[in-house]
C-alpha cells in the first residue's frame, strides 16, 4: 500500500487542531491517461482507519447498466492516507501501487462507481451508470477523456446516487473536480481535503479537583492552588458573586488570570485559569473584596469541538483580599534652601498604601510647573539619582536610610524630590535607626519653584497627586501662614489638615513617626518596654507584638499614639505572661488613615531574680527590689515566716541554722537556701 501524509492547512488555535474528516471513502482522482496508464485514487478522510475488504471498484463501459469489472480493494487505509489502483501496465507514474490489475482499463465514457460489498451500497461515483455520453463526459470546462481530474479539497462526501440518465449527465464534474493534462501524476499519492472534522465530547472526567488553597492574599491580587482531579484539564472561573454557572460542553473557554478579562461562563463569572496545572496567581481585584471561585475539570483537546466538562461534582471556595488604604501625602517642603535653585531642591512626602505602587502610576501636578508623571506628561517625567542617594545615606552616616525601588513596597514612606539632580546637601541624620525611606526624583532641571513661598496675601496653593488603582490625593496649604523662611514646611494629618512649620532645611518631622529609642528589659514584674519618639503625625496608637524564636509575631496589648507632636514623647508597657526565657518585641505604629509601620526588633532574656542576702552584723535579710511575698521555710518544709509587699530590708528573730527563702514577685517565683549564723 502507498502511504503519504496528507499535508492539510492547520490552523493553530491554542493547543488543538481541526482534522479533516469525510462521511466515507472518496474517489479522489482519476487518471485517464495515454496507453494503459490508467489511475483510481482512493482518499480515506473519515477520522479512522478503514477495511478496504469491504469496498470495490467497479467499472461500466459504453454506457452499460451492469458493471464489465469488479475490482476487490484489501488492506487497511489508514485515515488521511490514499490508496491508488494501477493498470498492471501503467508507467506514468514512479510511486508503488497499491493495487496493479490489468482490470482497470478505462476511457472517458466510463463510469467507475466505489462500491460497498457489506452494504450494498454506491459510495462515490465517477460519471453515469447506464448512458453512454459518446466519447467523454464534459462540463465546466472539465473533460473525462484523456486528462486527469482531481477531486476538490473540499469535497467531504461522494456521489451516493447515480443521477439518471435524462440527461446523460456527470453533475458534479464541473464543482468538484479540478482537470489537468494527460498523464499529470503530480498530485498522485496524496491527497488534500480541508473538511472540518464533525465534533462529538470525549469521555467526561469522573474525579473533581479539591483542597483550594489561598495564599499571598494582598489588596488586588491572590494565589489559589488545588488538588487535581483526573481530567486532562481544568479552568478555574472566578466571580465576585457565589458562581451559579456551568461551561458548555464542546466550548473552548479563553482564560486570562487578570480579573474580567476571560471568557465567561455566565454574567460576571470569569475565567481566570485553563490548563493542565494546579496553580494561578489571580490580578486585577479589589481590595476588600470577597471572591468566588470554582474548578471545573475536562477532558478533550480539539478546540470548541469535543471538551466535556464534569460539572456534577465541582471545586468552590472564596476568600477575601486584603484591605488596603490608599497613599496619602504627609508633608510638603515648600521653601527650600539652595538660593536660586530652588526649584530642584523641594520636595514632598506620602506614605503609600496597603500594596506595593509602581512609579509608572504615580502623577504629580505642582502649584507650578504641570504635571510629572510617566505616561502622557512629555519630558516631565521621573527618574532616578543612585548618586544623591548615596549622598543623602553619607551624609546621614545611615548605609540604607534612603533607597530607590520599583515598586514601592506598601506602607513605605516616600520622599519625592522636584529636581532630577538636587543641589542641597540634606541632613537626614536625625532618622537613623528608622526608614527606610524610597526616593523619587521629578526628571526636572528648572530651578523655579514648584511651590509658591510666602505672601503677605492669603491664597491657597494645592498638590494633588494620582497614585493609581483609583488612589489619589490632595494637600492644600495657605501662603500667608508661612514663616516667610527657608525650610518651610507643611505636614497633613489623614483629613489633609496643615501644620505649618519650619525645622531648618532638612525637616524631618515630615517623615511620620520618628524614632528615638525602644529598649526593654527583664524585671520582677515582667519585661518592661520603653520607647520614645520625636516626632508623631497623624499617630493613632502602637501595637505590641511579641514573638518566642519562631519569630511569630502575636499582637499582646496596645499603647494610645499622641497624634501630632513635635516634642519627644515617652511611652511604656509591660509583659507581664511571661513563659519562655527569652521574647522577641516589635512596636507596629498605625496612622488614623490605617497605614502603618514597624520598628526594629528587640529581645529580653533571663529570668528575673531578686537577690537576698544574710547580713550578720545586723541580723537582717538584705534585699535587693521589691517582692510581692516572701516566705521563709526551715528544712521539714514547715513555713516559718511570711511578708507581704517588702520593699526594704526584713529583721530576722529565728534560731540560727539554714532555711529556704521564697520570694515571689508577678509570676516569678525563685527559692534560695540561707544560712543564719
Amino acid at each position: 500500500m502507498y502511504i503519504r501524509v496528507v499535508l492539510l492547512s492547520i490552523i493553530l488555535f491554542v493547543t488543538s487542531f481541526l482534522h479533516a474528516q469525510t462521511t466515507d471513502l472518496l474517489i479522489s482522482e482519476v487518471v485517464e491517461g495515454s496507453s494503459n496508464n490508467k489511475y483510481v485514487e482512493i482518499y480515506n478522510g473519515t477520522g479512522a482507519s478503514v477495511n478496504l475488504a469491504n469496498y470495490a471498484l467497479r467499472l461500466y463501459f459504453n454506457g452499460s447498466a451492469t458493471p464489465g469489472a469488479t475490482i476487490n480493494l484489501s488492506g487497511t487505509l489508514t485515515n488521511g492516507n490514499v490508496y491508488v489502483v494501477a493498470h498492471s501496465s501503467a508507467v506514468a507514474w514512479g510511486g508503488t501501487p497499491d493495487l496493479s490489475t490489468g482490470s482497470l482499463s478505462f476511457n472517458g465514457d466510463d463510469a467507475i462507481e466505489l462500491y460497498n460489498t457489506s452494504t450494498a451500497s454506491m459510495v462515490d461515483l465517477v460519471g453515469n451508470i447506464g448512458c453512454d455520453p459518446g466519447s467523454e463526459w464534459n462540463s465546466g470546462g472539465n473533460s473525462t477523456a484523456d486528462n486527469t481530474i482531481v477531486r476538490n479539497a473540499n469535497v467531504c462526501s461522494g456521489v451516493t446516487t447515480d443521477p439518471g440518465n435524462s440527461p446523460c449527465d456527470f453533475p458534479t464534474l464541473a464543482g468538484e473536480w479540478t482537470q489537468s493534462a494527460q498523464d499529470d501524476v503530480s498530485n498522485l499519492g496524496s491527497h488534500t481535503n480541508s473538511c472540518s472534522a464533525p465534533c462529538v465530547p470525549t469521555s467526561e472526567p469522573t474525579t473533581n479537583a479539591s483542597t483550594m488553597v489561598f495564599s499571598n492574599m494582598a489588596c488586588f491580587s491572590m494565589d489559589l492552588s488545588w488538588t487535581s482531579g483526573n481530567g486532562a484539564n481544568r479552568i478555574v472561573v472566578a466571580s465576585a458573586a457565589p458562581i451559579t454557572g456551568t461551561p458548555s460542553d464542546q466550548t473552548l473557554y479563553i482564560a486570562n488570570a487578570t480579573f474580567g478579562l476571560g471568557s465567561t461562563i455566565a454574567a460576571n463569572e470569569y475565567v481566570v485559569y485553563n490548563g493542565s496545572g494546579n496553580s494561578v496567581s489571580v490580578s486585577g481585584l479589589s481590595s476588600s473584596t470577597m471572591y468566588y471561585f470554582a474548578v471545573f475539570e475536562y477532558n478533550g483537546t480539539t478546540a470548541n469541538c469535543d471538551e466535556n466538562y464534569l460539572i456534577t461534582s465541582v471545586l468552590k471556595d472564596n476568600d477575601t483580599t486584603a484591605t488596603c488604604s490608599c497613599p496619602e501625602i504627609t508633608g510638603i517642603l515648600v521653601d527650600a534652601c539652595g538660593g536660586s535653585v530652588e526649584g530642584i531642591n523641594e520636595f514632598f512626602t506620602f506614605q503609600n498604601g496597603g500594596a506595593p505602587m509602581y512609579i509608572d502610576s504615580l502623577t504629580a501636578t505642582f502649584p507650578s510647573g504641570g504635571s510629572f508623571c510617566n505616561s502622557g506628561c512629555g519630558a516631565q517625567t521621573w527618574t532616578t539619582n543612585p548618586a544623591f542617594v548615596a549622598q543623602l545615606n553619607t551624609t546621614a552616616a545611615c548605609p540604607g536610610l534612603f533607597v530607590e525601588a520599583d515598586p514601592i513596597p506598601a506602607n513605605a514612606e516616600v520622599i519625592v524630590f522636584t529636581g532630577a539632580s538636587p543641589t542641597y546637601n540634606f541632613d537626614f541624620s536625625g532618622l537613623c535607626g528608622t526608614g527606610p525611606y524610597y526616593a523619587v526624583f521629578a526628571n526636572n532641571t528648572n530651578t523655579g519653584g514648584r511651590f509658591a513661598n510666602y505672601n503677605s496675601t492669603c491664597s491657597v496653593r494645592t498638590l494633588n497627586v494620582d497614585f493609581g488603582s483609583s488612589c489619589a490625593d490632595a494637600a492644600s496649604y495657605d501662603r500667608c501662614l508661612l514663616s516667610n523662611n527657608d525650610g518651610d514646611y507643611v505636614a497633613f494629618d489623614a483629613p489633609g489638615n496643615a501644620t505649618y512649620l519650619n525645622d531648618g532645611c532638612t525637616p524631618m518631622a515630615i517623615l511620620p513617626v520618628e524614632w528615638l529609642s525602644f529598649t526593654g528589659k527583664n524585671t520582677a514584674w515582667g519585661n518592661v518596654l520603653e520607647w520614645t519618639t520625636q516626632v508623631e503625625i497623624n499617630n493613632d496608637h502602637f501595637t505590641v507584638e511579641r514573638a518566642t524564636n519562631t519569630f511569630k509575631f502575636q499582637e499582646i496589648g496596645t499603647v494610645k499614639g499622641n497624634g501630632n507632636t513635635f516634642s519627644p514623647t515617652e511611652y511604656l508597657f509591660t509583659d507581664h505572661a511571661l513563659y519562655a526565657e527569652t521574647y522577641y518585641y516589635r512596636l507596629k505604629q498605625t496612622d488614623f488613615n490605617g497605614h502603618y509601620s514597624y520598628s526594629s526588633i528587640i529581645s529580653i532574656s533571663g529570668e528575673y531574680r531578686i537577690e537576698i542576702y544574710y547580713n550578720a552584723s545586723t541580723n537582717e535579710l538584705v534585699i535587693n527590689d521589691r517582692a510581692d511575698k516572701i516566705l521563709i521555710h526551715n528544712l521539714q518544709g514547715q513555713m516559718v515566716r511570711e511578708f507581704n509587699q517588702i520593699d526594704s530590708n526584713i529583721p530576722v528573730d529565728l534560731p540560727m541554722g539554714m532555711y529556704l527563702i521564697t520570694t515571689i514577685t508577678g509570676n516569678n517565683q525563685h527559692t534560695q537556701k540561707i544560712v543564719l549564723h
